[in-house]
């Protein structure tokens, strides 16, 4: 999600996400006290091209409290930065590949619509296929659901497209059951020969545009066909 491209006041406001998180002497060709690695989960990976914005260690595994939902669960707080978590999930795309997890979003990091580069803080998770795409499905903060949409910001926009599952206040910090046939979304919102294999799964959480603040916990990921027994567990 880098800042090259954007609009004059995209560009800004990422330029300042840049400066508050420590990197803005380096992205800026000067230099700087490098950050401290980021510690994924384990089984998990950060992103390694989001470096440049920080440590962005975000993602952490908890076990979760009686009675305050499923464990574990990945929780995610983000303030004004950026991570994308990653994990190998391999599994044939299919008519019938689904991909079901289960997750509660506290704060949404954006108030205004997401389909400007500006605005473009989300938390979502995303399925990335075999031929480089990626489809993401996301919680707005107004957009209609069942929306479809390329990311709006240059790097990423010839590989990476968002749906809307969720939009609005409404359920806020509620736990919810979601599953989606992949393929269909595939056809749909991104068209054109579709990939043969999901290759990874990915939890993205991003703030660094308005400097603002998302929160959520995510649970019971799986890929495949059918009953749980059939599926791959992704976490």
């Amino acid at each position: 999600m880098r800042a090259t491209g954007l609009s004059t006041a995209a560009g800004a406001v990422v330029l300042l996400g840049l400066a508050t998180s420590g990197a803005w002497a380096q992205a800026a060709g000067g230099s700087a006290t490098a950050a401290p690695p980021p510690n994924p989960p384990a089984g998990w990976s950060y992103l390694p091209e989001l470096a440049q914005y920080g440590g962005g260690d975000i993602f952490h595994i908890v076990s979760g409290a009686p009675g305050a939902g499923p464990a574990p669960q990945m929780q995610v707080v983000t303030t004004r930065n950026v991570g994308i978590l990653t994990r190998d999930a391999r599994a044939p795309l299919t008519a019938a590949t689904t991909l079901k997890w289960r997750w509660n979003v506290r704060t949404l990091p954006s108030k205004l619509p997401e389909t400007a580069a500006e605005n473009h803080d989300y938390l979502s998770i995303a399925v990335k296929f075999d031929n480089g795409q990626d489809l993401t499905y996301m919680w707005s903060a107004s957009l209609p659901v069942e929306a479809g949409f390329r990311c709006p910001l240059p790097d990423w926009a010839k590989r990476e497209t968002h749906v809307v599952i969720r939009s609005g206040q409404e359920s806020l910090g509620q736990w919810l059951g979601e599953e989606r046939a992949v393929l269909a979304d595939y056809q749909k919102h991104i068209g054109g020969p579709p990939p043969g294999r999901i290759t990874e799964v990915w939890l993205i959480a991003n703030s660094i545009i308005q400097q603002g603040e998302g929160e959520a916990s995510f649970a019971d990921i799986s890929l495949g066909e059918g009953a749980e027994g059939r599926r791959l567990r992704v976490f």
